[in-house]
């Protein structure tokens, strides 16, 4: 309507990807740009790997690892120069880059500033939104927390106690959804890499499923990841994608981390089953069980993002037990194949001396396979998720 062709978005959070995805469904020419690696920051890169193609597949370019340094065109915008030299044409530039609390009438008011540069608050300093500061339910830390959800509680509360009310506010998870064209995108509590960051003791899980029972039409593929504490198998944080089903399985394991519960808990859950909704093992139950399996010292796992230093590692082979035509559709390059099906007749051929990270469609074939070759000596681990992780297909 105004003649404009070709649009600029600085930043690949929620508003970025989701101011993207509507520019471009109203004809313009897109692009997305992030100075980080990934978009989606609060989620592990594998996930924006996902989120990316879907936006390319929708014909919206993403440039990551490179800044916006300049805009040019004086009043009207016509392009952006980035920060490796690179020129964009652009007739609307939105700048969608981060979240910054607006702290300055507090701060003439004498309030202090937190850790996290929000307004730090306690029993007689009421603040509620995204200037103000919360506990991280999980690590503890102070932080800031740009959602709606918890600023309407933090309104409540602050409201309440204002008013002579002695109601607390516990904290947050930063629990969140974004939908990007046909998946949806969802985290709650740590990421893996957040964990690891903060010098957790953790270990991380997919789980490959559907929307509900596939032999019910329009099942829809997800993938969720869980982020434990070895120890205990406290439930330190979930993400998830999908072409259905994520928003529900993301609340239970937001509920499940605020009310502490362990990945044995996850696994006795009793969720509402019928296939058009679920699977008699939601995939909520079945990341209880797998979690389970591994924190129980029942079979080592580990995670896709490490087969390539298992392949370079001369005492590891990466095995594959799918069957001959899934292995000829595509499998892991440097991988050995050895079906199932056969392995009880051929396991003889394996090395005893090396260690196997055993790989299959979703996990399940090859955690059998583990469970034999384990019985027969040998070291193994299961390839978390399978193929369908390796790929991030959904």
């Amino acid at each position: 309507e105004l003649g404009m062709r070709s649009a600029v978005v600085v930043g690949g959070g929620f508003i970025g990807l989701e101011t993207a995805e509507n520019l471009r469904a109203r004809g313009l020419e897109v692009t997305v740009v992030d100075r980080l690696p990934q978009v989606m920051s609060n989620m592990d890169p594998e996930f924006s790997d996902v989120l990316i193609r879907e936006l390319e597949s929708r014909g919206i370019s993403v440039l990551t690892g490179v800044g916006v340094a300049e805009i040019t065109g004086g009043d009207q915008a016509d392009g952006v120069v980035l920060s490796d030299g690179r020129r964009l044409a652009a007739d609307l530039v939105i700048m969608a880059a981060g979240v910054r609390g607006s702290t300055e009438l507090a701060e003439k008011a004498g309030c202090r500033l937190g850790e996290s540069g929000g307004v730090w608050v306690d029993g007689g300093i009421y603040a509620a939104g995204d200037i103000a500061e919360s506990v991280h339910l999980v690590s503890g830390q102070k932080v800031r927390n740009a959602l709606a959800g918890c600023a309407n509680k933090q309104g409540r509360v602050a409201g309440a106690n204002a008013a002579g009310g002695r109601m607390l506010f516990n904290g947050v998870l930063g629990t969140s959804i974004l939908k990007v064209g046909g998946l949806t995108a969802a985290s709650t509590g740590l990421t893996g890499a957040q964990a690891k960051q903060l010098g957790m003791d953790c270990e991380c899980f997919y789980v490959p499923g559907f929307s509900h029972a596939t032999y019910y039409p329009d099942a829809a593929p997800l993938i969720l990841k869980l982020t434990v504490e070895k120890q205990t198998g406290r439930l330190l944080g979930a993400q998830g994608i999908g072409r259905g089903g994520v928003d529900k399985r993301i609340d239970v394991l937001a509920t499940a981390i605020y009310g502490g519960m362990t990945v044995f808990d996850l696994e006795d859950l009793d969720l509402a089953y019928a296939p058009p909704f679920s699977s008699a093992k939601d995939p909520v139950i079945l990341g209880g069980m797998i979690a389970s399996n591994v924190i129980r010292g029942e079979i080592d796992s580990c995670l896709p993002s490490d087969i390539p230093a298992l392949l370079a590692d001369k005492g590891t082979v990466v095995l594959d037990v799918r069957t001959q035509e899934e292995w000829d559709e595509g499998h892991v390059e440097g991988a050995v194949l050895l079906p199932v099906d056969e392995l009880r007749a051929r396991y003889a051929e394996l090395d005893p001396k090396k260690t196997y990270a055993v790989y299959c469609g979703v996990g399940y074939r090859a955690y059998n396979a583990c469970l034999f070759l384990k019985a027969k000596g040998y070291r193994v681990m299961n390839v978390s998720g399978g193929m369908r992780a390796i790929r991030m297909g959904v």
